[in-house]
């Protein structure tokens, strides 16, 4: 199973990264350098949290579609670097989520600090998208 992720940095919360992965505990060690192979755009804003990921891609196609879109839907949204907090990324996350491409798949979307949750569903998509999951910790993923 693949999973789509959304990382901030810990260090300037208007930082964030998405990225795609068959282990989001591993990927994160690399973003943060404990292990080797993280992308280098993370590598000057150290460290990372994980503060979502979507789950239940069966292929990779399937997860990098995603990944890309959320990356590049913000862009088109003219989410430049200071604008790309949270509340940005859920509101893009949620327009994909609901969109042609996605709006049977019912991918859960699981929270690593219930605190973030509410700031999902604040915005228009997030407030309506019924499988939103937390986890403790992400050792499992």
């Amino acid at each position: 199973m693949y999973f789509v992720y959304l990382l901030q940095s810990v260090s300037d919360e208007k930082k964030t990264y998405i990225g795609c992965t068959q282990g989001v505990s591993r990927r994160l060690e690399q973003h943060n350098g404990i292990r080797s192979g993280g992308a280098r755009r993370t590598r000057i804003h150290r460290p990372w949290r994980v503060v979502c990921f979507v789950s239940g891609f069966e292929s990779k196609e399937d997860a990098l579609r995603f990944e890309y879109m959320w990356s590049h839907l913000g862009n088109l949204q003219n989410l430049t670097p200071r604008r790309r907090r949270l509340a940005a990324q859920f509101t893009v996350l949620g327009r994909i989520l609901y969109s042609e491409d996605f709006i049977g798949c019912d991918y859960p979307v699981v929270f690593i600090n219930p605190t973030d949750i509410p700031i999902f569903r604040s915005t228009p998509f997030g407030r309506h998208y019924g499988d939103v999951r937390i986890c403790a910790g992400i050792e499992m993923f």
